[in-house]
């Protein structure tokens, strides 16, 4: 009897663990499946934030690419400025280098029409003979001539101007 009391405890116990070892179990079970949502959604998370990552990093290639494009229009509009800064420095000299040889001139031929004491009118119809026969040989006929033809219509041509302009013919 005494091995039966110590039996029924034993079997007592036994029942009693294997409760507490089906409690454990599913505690231990609940524990897995809490640890395998909490992962799931951790990969989940990781995987979002990989896929932004890998947005950002092209968004980043293509921004890089675009500053570079602007870099490079930046760069050929400096040269571009830089050379067009230069050529109006050229043509400001070369355009204050013709006015005082218009000038010079215009006072050269003010001292001739002086010394010969000729008029304007006088060195017109020569200007205006001497056109008419290069025309004539040259057949050309431009818009100063037909404006030296016909003074009355269009503008008035300055006769001292147009004699410098058109000397380079003669």
């Amino acid at each position: 009897m005494k091995y039966e009391i110590i039996n029924k405890e034993i079997g007592n116990q036994k029942l009693m663990m294997k409760r507490q070892l089906g409690e454990y179990e599913s505690k231990i079970k609940k524990l897995i499946i809490e640890i395998e949502e909490k992962s799931k959604k951790h990969i989940k998370e990781l995987n979002e934030l990989h896929e932004q990552y890998i947005g950002n990093k092209t968004n980043e290639m293509v921004l890089k690419q675009r500053i570079k494009q602007c870099k490079m229009v930046q760069q050929t509009g400096q040269q571009g400025q830089s050379e067009a800064k230069k050529e109006v420095h050229r043509l400001r000299l070369k355009n204050d280098e013709l006015l005082e040889r218009v000038r010079f001139l215009g006072q050269r031929y003010n001292i001739l029409i002086h010394r010969m004491g000729s008029s304007y009118d006088d060195f017109a119809a020569i200007y205006d003979f001497m056109r008419q026969s290069y025309l004539y040989y040259n057949q050309e006929d431009d818009k100063t001539d037909r404006q030296m033809k016909n003074p009355s219509k269009g503008n008035k041509i300055n006769t001292q101007t147009v004699f410098f302009k058109q000397s380079k013919y003669y």
